[in-house]
């Protein structure tokens, strides 16, 4: 069996009556593999019901704009709204172009595959429930809770030190604030 990684190095496969997609290659038989469903095989029939072709190939479609296939259907996704989103891969594309991080997107999609197969590898194990959306940045690794305080009373002494520089006194300073 051909992994994503191997079928992502192949053409895309474009028959007659199917819309254009770079993430369909061939698999034996009569169905193809879908590289924005890690490699999943699906139908003729299922590429002719997906989102994935129109949203990639629209003039206005962003950059960022993820297109993935989870639980066979399309979904999409936007490195600037994933963590934080409520519904962190939206259905419609159009939810999320046209933002202020808004870049067009190529006509050619396919130097996009290999930037974003690991960042859609990490969406569908978010949607999956096998990973969290995002890791907590503020839990030190265990016996680094030292390094971290140290840390964070450099940074407070630090913006303490431009603020005064600047005129601005906290409050509860030892002087009520003017």
């Amino acid at each position: 069996m051909e992994t994503a990684g191997t079928i992502a190095d192949a053409p895309p496969e474009n028959p007659p009556g199917l819309p254009s997609c770079h993430y369909r290659r061939r698999n034996d038989g009569a169905d193809y593999r879908c590289l924005a469903a890690e490699g999943a095989v699906v139908t003729g029939d299922d590429c002719r019901r997906c989102a994935i072709p129109e949203a990639v190939a629209h003039p206005q479609a962003c950059l960022y704009l993820v297109p993935m296939r989870h639980e066979n259907e399309a979904r999409f996704a936007c490195p600037w709204y994933f963590t934080w989103a409520r519904e962190p891969a939206v259905r419609d594309w159009h939810d999320l172009c046209f933002c202020q991080y808004w870049f067009p997107r190529g006509a050619d999609d396919r130097f996009i595959l290999d930037v974003m197969r690991e960042r859609r590898a990490r969406y569908l194990r978010v949607l999956r429930g096998e990973e969290p959306r995002s890791k907590r940045l503020n839990v030190p690794p265990a016996g680094q809770e030292h390094v971290a305080r140290r840390a964070t009373s450099l940074l407070l002494r630090l913006w303490r030190t431009l603020l005064a520089r600047l005129g601005f006194r906290p409050s509860g300073a030892g002087e009520p604030a003017p």
